[in-house]
């Protein structure tokens, strides 16, 4: 099969829920430093490593330290309303790395791969940004106890994150990757009500800068996130990442439910698949994942998170070369049934 659109073209087809010439390829947005140094020895760089298995995304990622340094170790909600915020319009927002996995800035995406590839900004919700500061178990007991404070914090924080996609859309950028971490296995972190009351709300607020500047959102939260899908859609996001099966989401309801309002970014499990399955198994792996999300378009091949250090590279490569050789479309079939 031969290709017939660009990365870019590829990826805007697929996040507005069409069919692409193929299955867009995603690594998603960091590199375990160990992982990272086994391919730059093996391929020279991550670039090389990517070019090979025909990724078409990178993603550049915003600081996840909103605050200056004065507020480094409060965990009082009142101090952190009142601590001041970096400038989110400053060039530090795209030119500084959040860390060593997610290593790779705004800037250097868009100089990098910018007119090659689809370039993505990671940008941070309001429940990851607290609880980067306070811990999971702070953040849920305010959840419980402090929800008129935390709810104006969120407000807060997510107009700071706003303005961050306003820095990066200035940059370059053709999409914003919203990262907000809310479920775990089987169930959210916390009651539905507390998401719509408190997270809703302020999440909204980042997601309408992404739209104001025309760009697709697309939203990255671990665990099982089923209860709140319909406020996301609501929300307005454009895409869902990673849709996690090891934690007891379902690929073919989502699908089936969802598919035409959410497109989906995941399919490759990092925790329960990727370190335990030789070549062979993956490419089966593979082989069944993209039978339930591939149809009629809307989906991005991906891992569920970045790859570990437990995963070989021989089973990562052979993951991506089977979704690339099965990620094509008959695109004459898909016309005609779509007249149907």
């Amino acid at each position: 099969m031969t290709e017939t659109q660009t990365a870019l073209e590829r990826v805007k087809t697929v996040l507005a829920h069409g069919i692409p010439d193929r299955v867009p390829l995603n690594f998603f947005a960091g590199w375990n430093p160990e992982v990272r140094a086994k391919v730059e020895n093996r391929f020279g760089s991550v670039a090389a490593f990517s070019e090979m298995l025909h990724i078409d995304i990178f993603t550049g990622v915003v600081p996840n330290f909103p605050w200056t340094k004065s507020a480094k170790n409060t965990i009082d909600l009142n101090e952190l309303y009142r601590a001041p915020l970096i400038n989110p319009l400053s060039d530090e927002i795209v030119e500084t790395s959040a860390d060593a996995e997610l290593f790779l800035t705004v800037r250097e995406a868009v100089e990098q791969y910018s007119g090659k590839k689809a370039v993505l900004a990671h940008v941070w919700g309001v429940f990851e940004l607290v609880q980067f500061q306070l811990g999971m178990e702070e953040i849920l007991v305010n959840l419980a106890l402090e929800k008129e404070k935390l709810g104006r914090l969120f407000m807060r924080l997510a107009e700071w994150s706003a303005r961050t996609v306003e820095k990066a859309v200035e940059a370059g950028v053709d999409g914003i990757e919203l990262s907000d971490d809310w479920g775990q296995n089987n169930v959210l972190l916390f009651n539905p009500k507390d998401w719509w009351n408190l997270i809703f709300p302020a999440e909204k607020l980042i997601v309408e800068a992404a739209k104001s500047a025309n760009l697709p959102i697309l939203l990255h939260s671990d665990g099982d996130i089923t209860q709140v899908l319909d406020g996301i859609v609501e929300m307005g996001v454009d895409a869902l990442h990673p849709v996690q099966e090891s934690a007891g989401m379902d690929l073919k309801l989502m699908k089936e439910k969802y598919g035409d309002k959410l497109s989906i970014m995941g399919g490759l499990d990092t925790a329960e698949a990727l370190p335990f399955k030789n070549e062979n198994e993956i490419r089966k792996e593979v082989e069944r994942v993209l039978g339930i999300l591939k149809p009629g378009g809307g989906y991005i091949f991906s891992g569920s998170h970045m790859i570990q250090d437990d995963a070989r590279l021989e089973v990562v490569e052979a993951a991506y070369k089977q979704a690339y050789e099965m990620g094509f479309y008959d695109l004459d079939r898909s016309k005609k049934q779509e007249k149907r």
